[in-house]
């Protein structure tokens, strides 16, 4: 920033993106592998014809087909359709994420003995 001949190093403590380009100041005075972890979200590729994949997993297909579905049911102003394919995509959306979220568990967390078990 105040430095715009980037003749500045040490760790950095400061990055931005510009012109496609990450930018760290000051400048890092070493290299290290794997020395940053860059977290983002992809835009898949646009679909070009009707056999190309999507760029989701398969759990997701049917969601994307509901959502269609519903997106021309509405050119077509067949309501009842809409809200009908509506709500089931919303439902399958909501069984999704609880399934996602569900974590497995192989045994109970406590066990109780009560008197009345002998």
């Amino acid at each position: 920033i105040d430095d715009p001949s980037k003749w500045v190093s040490g760790e950095p403590v400061g990055a931005w993106i510009w012109a496609n380009t990450l930018v760290l100041y000051p400048k890092p005075e070493s290299s290290i592998d794997e020395g940053l972890k860059v977290r983002y979200t992809k835009s898949p590729d646009p679909i070009t014809d009707s056999v190309q994949e999507l760029e989701l997993s398969r759990l997701y297909h049917n969601r994307v087909v509901e959502y269609c579905l519903t997106q021309a049911y509405e050119l077509d102003e067949d309501w009842p359709a809409v809200e009908q394919k509506s709500a089931q995509y919303a439902a399958g959306i909501q069984a999704q994420s609880e399934a996602e979220s569900w974590t497995e568990r192989t045994s109970y967390p406590t066990i109780t003995i009560l008197p009345e078990d002998y």
